[in-house]
């Protein structure tokens, strides 16, 4: 159960009878629901365990051990990490790289579903297996305790993890970690946490002895300090037999070393820090009162945190609203109240992201409106709509009880163990929240500010770009604007809100003309009189959402390229705008506890809409799909807002050099095509024309005839007819015929290599990219998408778990029917600037051996189960078929049903792979660009 910042409700107060808020002890702790399984083994291990069929036939597991970094000995600094590293290097059961390649073997996807990660605190291990084979369900849980006491820590395998983690730690080299050297000292003074970020020390990294990491391990890897949580589709007496038969083996820890809970000490005099880089890419400040920590899991907690959601939701809407202005001095703020790097403290924290030479001032208009907040409190306005607002949100997670995805509550119970947060259940959670809520008041709420805001305990840390003619201030100038604020002239806060009608006149409405239903695959085609076309698949994926989508064809491809910023930012522009007699803060204050959110967009090619709801809600979403066609508004002050917070936004990234590498490489690949930028110059935002901008958007739905719609999710087809008759077959239409144009640009012929030497760091960025025509034919492109990932598999092996050169790789590449069918293949990795020429010589390696030998039938077939897995779960999500359904009617694309795409994918063979591999891999003809270090 998190921290209820967007789950509350009015309306369920008056019917629900299970609970009553005044009899609610605040010291009584919050029961578990019933439903979870929780139980201790004789060794000291913890479990989790609850069935849940979302999605069917798969189990997430997870292993919690409940220690980090802050674990580590001087001599250990990055071992924890390590430790999490090895544990896919080798283990009693699966030797070297052998689980990955067993799991991959099972359809399990690394990365996505087989990860770890490492904290101060703790390292957590994620794992999804396929729950349809008993087989399959054993090896889940026998890597599992693998990890938890059998890992080899094999010398040779240590010894090329190094190199490994030596490159992910050079990922993170530059501006920020420059800076954060300097002020992590500071804002953690005194504390343990400071000198134990979980990458550690590279000098410890690259020599540390073998037994240094086996020493780590059998310390810490105990059943006393972990948690194994089983969430999914299998029967829970079965998950139990199988936790106490794998882990009930583990050995029962002997004299275990105490497992200490370092604190982060209070301050009397503020702990502030100012840092500078030349290639910081923003101006940033932060300031945090920290508070004691209380995580005794009682109803009394949990009401104080749902007032804390309450009052930082609250003060962040009007901090958003002052962000709307043209003369706002920051692009953004926000407050937040929560945890703060440990277990025994929490913060209130308030943050900004400053225009330039503006830090100062942000921070006193930021730092004024808490003060606003603290001196006068908040209005009954505001309360009522955020009370909406979460109430909005926490009926649809109810609703969604059913259909709530098993890493979800994985997740949960993992915070359950090692924050001690508190899991009752989402039903008994919603019970709890609504008998509390009716009985916070706006004045308890309104002390908060006062208790909040201290004169001890303060930090705060500035990092800022240095550059000549900006202004950084300094630390006695950042305390200075936190304590003279209280001094200050400060009137309260009003607002006026508007009861106008969101849609002023209803739509006149056409009807359906033509009705044609798909048996085969649950939908239904409409043809409207006003002529959209609109396709409606009803389905029992989701309790509680609706998706809708659009197309039409058009885009920002039929506007010159002295308008192409015009156009591209046009409905952008238009949705900072507002709609009708609403300008964007008052259309959020109208909207307060409305699930709707819809998008206009227009790309290269085609423009549209995007949006979601919850059944219920369905009105307001076709009206605001409406008004994005009739009722745009034109804010002279909403545009300079933006287009100012753009520039400020840009400026600074242009001396970052990962920015650079990226902005060279998007002129290379596109020939200079004025149409395609990574990072917009200011004269180029200067282009923008706001007339221009909304002609061009105006143009672009003007005329609602040619466009698609696709709706998908909880709704019952001919209960929806009339509200689409109206809101979609009122939209209007003037039959004109019209189509993209062809504005691609060009690619470099042969092979193109340049080196970018702009870094100021020992770390290399690479990518190799390669286009050409593509033949559409629904064998090309599944043949292709198997490349693409053999490709990713081989690359992984050799760059490394071979040679240990990369700490990831990527291989990406996708096909585009229109304008002309073309492809992209783009291939990406960080490393040692002396490994480039090396690495990028794999790359081409992999490719050759494929197009002259075809994939191995065991990396195919690895292939094949993936993708099969995949397709079993996306058929039953609402996106999919958003997706699925487009691509039908825009590109011809055939749908299949699962049993026809597991033919169809398991047709292929590696002949098929390696034809395909010869038509579109090309190892002497692309384009290689590296970033490299400045001379």
């Amino acid at each position: 159960m998190k921290s209820p910042r967007f789950f509350l409700t009015l309306i369920f107060c008056l019917v629900l009878t299970g609970l009553d808020a005044q009899n609610l002890r605040p010291d009584e702790p919050i029961p578990p629901d019933p439903n979870i399984k929780i139980g201790k083994l004789g060794n000291g291990l913890t479990y989790y365990i609850k069935q849940n069929k979302k999605p069917e036939q798969r189990i997430e597991l997870r292993l919690a051990v409940n220690a980090g970094s802050v674990c580590e000995t001087d001599g250990q600094q990055g071992l924890a990490h390590f430790v999490e590293h090895m544990c896919f290097n080798g283990t009693k059961n699966f030797p070297s790289n052998r689980i990955i390649d067993m799991l991959e073997e099972m359809g399990v996807k690394f990365g996505a579903e087989l990860n770890a990660f490492t904290g101060f605190d703790q390292t957590v291990y994620m794992l999804k297996v396929p729950a349809d084979k008993e087989e399959w369900i054993n090896r889940g849980f026998q890597v599992l305790e693998d990890w938890a006491h059998q890992v080899t820590l094999d010398d040779n395998e240590i010894d090329k993890e190094r190199g490994v983690i030596v490159e992910e730690w050079r990922l993170g080299l530059g501006a920020e970690d420059r800076m954060q050297t300097k002020y992590i000292p500071v804002i953690l003074k005194g504390s343990r946490y400071a000198d134990r970020l979980p990458i550690g020390k590279i000098d410890v990294i690259k020599s540390f002895p073998h037994d240094t990491l086996r020493s780590f391990y059998s310390t810490w890897y105990r059943p006393d300090l972990m948690a194994v949580v089983v969430v999914g589709d299998i029967d829970p007496k079965i998950a139990e037999d199988k936790v106490k038969e794998y882990f009930g083996r583990i050995p029962k820890a002997v004299n275990p070393r105490p497992r200490v809970e370092f604190p982060i000490p209070g301050n009397t005099e503020p702990l502030i820090s100012v840092v500078t880089d030349k290639e910081a890419t923003g101006y940033y400040a932060t300031v945090f009162f920290k508070h004691p920590k209380s995580d005794d899991g009682t109803f009394g907690e949990y009401r104080e945190q749902i007032m804390q959601t309450l009052y930082t939701g609250m003060l962040n809407n009007r901090l958003q609203e002052i962000a709307q202005k043209p003369e706002s001095p920051f692009l953004g703020s926000g407050t937040g109240y929560g945890t703060f790097i440990c277990r025994s403290v929490d913060v209130y924290q308030l943050m900004i992201s400053a225009k330039e030479n503006q830090i100062e001032k942000s921070l006193e208009v930021m730092l004024t409106e808490n003060e606003r907040v603290r001196r006068f409190g908040f209005l009954p306005a505001e309360l009522e709509r955020e009370k909406k607002d979460m109430l909005a949100t926490y009926e649809k997670m109810a609703k969604e009880a059913d259909k709530t995805e098993s890493s979800s509550y994985a997740d949960e119970f993992i915070r359950n163990y090692l924050e001690k947060e508190p899991i009752p259940g989402i039903q008994k959670e919603f019970e709890i929240i609504s008998k509390f809520l009716p009985g916070i008041t706006l004045d308890e709420l309104n002390k908060l500010g006062k208790e909040w805001v201290t004169d001890n305990n303060i930090v705060a840390m500035v990092r800022a770009q240095e550059k000549e003619g900006i202004k950084v201030p300094t630390e006695p100038q950042v305390l200075e604007i936190i304590k003279s604020v209280k001094n200050l002239k400060i009137e309260a806060y009003t607002e006026k809100v508007s009861d106008a009608p969101l849609l002023a006149e209803m739509p006149a409405a056409t009807s359906v003309t033509k009705k044609t239903e798909n048996t085969l695959y649950g939908y239904t085609e409409l043809l409207f009189g006003n002529g959209i076309r609109m396709i409606l698949k009803p389905t029992d994926f989701k309790n509680d959402q609706i998706l809708i989508s659009s197309y039409s064809p058009g885009g920002t491809s039929l506007y010159p390229n002295n308008d192409i910023m015009s156009a591209m930012l046009a409905s952008t522009i238009v949705t900072q705008s507002g709609l009708g007699d609403y300008d964007y803060i008052g259309l959020q204050k109208k909207l307060s506890g409305n699930t709707a959110k819809l998008t206009p967009y227009i790309n290269e090619l085609r423009e549209g809409v995007n949006g979601n709801c919850s059944p219920k809600d369905l009105e307001t979403m076709l009206q605001l799909n409406f008004l994005y066609f009739t009722g745009i508004r034109k804010d002279e002050d909403a545009f300079k807002a933006y287009i100012s917070r753009m520039k400020n936004m840009i400026k600074p990234l242009r001396a970052n050099p990962q920015v650079i590498f990226q902005d060279t490489l998007t002129k290379i690949v596109s020939m200079n095509s004025p149409r395609e930028m990574a990072i917009p110059t200011e004269a180029q935002f200067d282009q923008v024309n706001h007339d221009r901008l909304l002609a061009i958007y105006k143009d672009r739905f003007a005329d609602a005839s040619d466009f698609t719609y696709i709706m998908v999710g909880n709704f019952k087809t001919d209960e929806a007819i009339p509200l689409l008759e109206k809101y979609i077959g009122g939209l209007p239409s003037t039959r004109r015929k019209e189509t993209w144009k062809d504005v691609t640009p060009g690619f470099p012929a042969g092979k193109v290599v340049v080196d970018v030497p702009k870094n100021s760091e020992p770390q290399s960025l690479v990518a190799m990219v390669w286009k050409g025509d593509f033949k559409w034919k629904d064998k090309y492109r599944q043949g292709f998408t198997m490349l693409m990932n053999i490709i990713s598999i081989k690359l992984r092996e050799s760059m490394r778990e071979e040679q240990s050169g990369v700490y990831g790789v990527s291989f990406n590449g996708s096909p585009v029917k229109y304008p002309e069918p073309k492809f992209t293949i783009t291939s990406t990795w960080g490393c040692n600037p002396d490994s480039i020429s090396i690495l990028s010589q794999i790359v081409i390696d992999e490719m050759s051996k494929i197009i002259k030998a075809g994939p191995s039938v065991e990396d195919l077939n690895k292939v094949k189960e993936t993708l099969i897995r995949e397709r079993e779960t996306r058929l039953k999500e609402n996106n999919f078929w958003i997706s699925a359904l487009q691509n039908l009617y825009l590109n011809g694309d055939r749908l299949l049903t699962l049993d026809e795409y597991k033919t169809f994918v398991n047709s292929f063979t590696s002949k098929d792979i390696k034809k395909i591999a010869g038509k579109y891999l090309d190892t002497e003809n692309y384009v290689k660009v590296a970033l490299t270090p400045a001379e």
